[in-house]
């Protein structure tokens, strides 16, 4: 009975996660669609996948930054490297609206 209700759990879960691309692409082709106005698929794609992979760029990012500090301030460029490296992802990250993926600047 158990190994039951685990083969229907792990299907429904594989199932499930092989449907979450198909709505996010469907609402990212209409182009027509208010862009103030997001797709509670868009919305869920991005706080289950998108935003923890921002968050682990962000990580790795800092993590590479303090290995390459010293040869970054003898290069003289330790603002871009911060910037590339952990600011841009960290706003991608948390700044950003849920949702919007076009570039505001």
């Amino acid at each position: 009975m158990f190994l039951l209700k685990k083969t229907v759990i792990t299907w429904c879960l594989i199932s499930g996660l092989m449907m979450l691309p198909y709505g996010s692409f469907a609402a990212t082709v209409d182009g027509n669609q208010a862009k103030e106005k997001n797709s509670p698929e868009v919305m869920t794609v991005d706080i289950i996948l998108v935003r923890p992979l921002g968050l682990v760029a962000t990580l790795c990012g800092s993590v590479i930054f303090l290995v390459s500090s010293p040869f970054s301030a003898m290069g003289g460029n330790t603002q871009e490297a911060w910037d590339v490296l952990v600011a841009e992802p960290a706003e991608f990250t948390f700044k950003r609206p849920l949702g919007h993926f076009e570039d505001e600047k």
